[in-house]
């Protein structure tokens, strides 16, 4: 579950995946080099859920493409 939310000039995003998925992934790591990627840093959370903001909404798709892919 991936949310991606703009409020004026912040970009949030939001992920969330079930424990069959945590198996092989850390979301934090997954928030963390999608906003590594475009030049920013971010995340936190816990291993089934973490959230970023960042400042840099030309990047959306990248960004969702980025969580995608590495899951």
């Amino acid at each position: 579950l991936a949310f991606i939310i703009t409020n004026e000039d912040k970009v949030s995003i939001v992920v969330g995946l079930t424990y069959d998925l945590i198996a092989t992934n850390d979301v934090r790591e997954l928030i963390k080099n999608t906003f590594d990627l475009h030049g920013q840093s971010g995340g936190g959370g816990r291993i089934t859920f973490a959230q970023a903001v960042g400042h840099k909404k030309d990047q959306l798709n990248k960004a969702f493409l980025s969580i995608k892919n590495q899951i």
